[in-house]
C-alpha cells in the first residue's frame, strides 16, 4: 500500500496542500497607501482577491484592525469564489483630524489568512 504524499505550495504566505487539486488565493495588492488627503476629504480604492486555483475556495470573514479614518466593505468577497473568479475589497479613507493613520485588512479563509495594510495621511492646509 502506498501512502499519499502532500506538495505545499506558498502564495502571498499562505501553505496549502496540494493533492490532485490546488487552492490558491491571491491579492492585487499587499498593501495600499493613500497618501496625503486634507483633512474632511475622502478616497477610495480596492484590492481584488483571485481564486487562481483549480477549486472553490471560502471567505469566511473581512476583517478590519485600525484608524476609524477607514472603512472598509468586504461584503462581496464574503462566500465562495469559485476558480477563475475574484471579487473587491473597497478601502474608504475619510480623515477628520490631522494625523498618519494605518490599519490592517485580514481575509479569513479554511486554507489560511491573506492581510493587507492601508497607510494615509491627512493635513489641515
Amino acid at each position: 500500500m502506498t501512502s499519499p504524499f502532500i506538495v505545499m505550495t506558498t502564495v502571498l504566505g499562505l501553505s496549502v496542500p496540494q493533492t490532485q487539486s490546488l487552492a490558491r488565493l491571491e491579492l492585487s495588492e499587499s498593501w495600499l497607501d493613500f497618501g496625503e488627503l486634507q483633512v474632511g476629504d475622502s478616497s477610495s480604492e480596492t484590492v481584488e482577491i483571485e481564486n487562481t486555483g483549480e477549486v472553490s475556495v471560502r471567505i469566511e470573514d473581512v476583517d478590519f484592525g485600525g484608524d476609524d479614518s477607514f472603512q472598509v466593505d468586504g461584503n462581496d468577497c464574503e462566500g465562495v469564489l469559485a476558480p477563475g473568479k475574484s471579487c473587491e475589497i473597497e478601502v474608504q479613507f475619510e480623515p477628520e483630524e490631522a494625523g498618519r493613520f494605518r490599519g490592517d485588512v485580514e481575509i479569513e479563509t479554511p486554507i489560511g489568512d491573506l492581510e493587507f495594510q492601508v497607510l494615509g495621511e491627512a493635513t489641515t492646509d
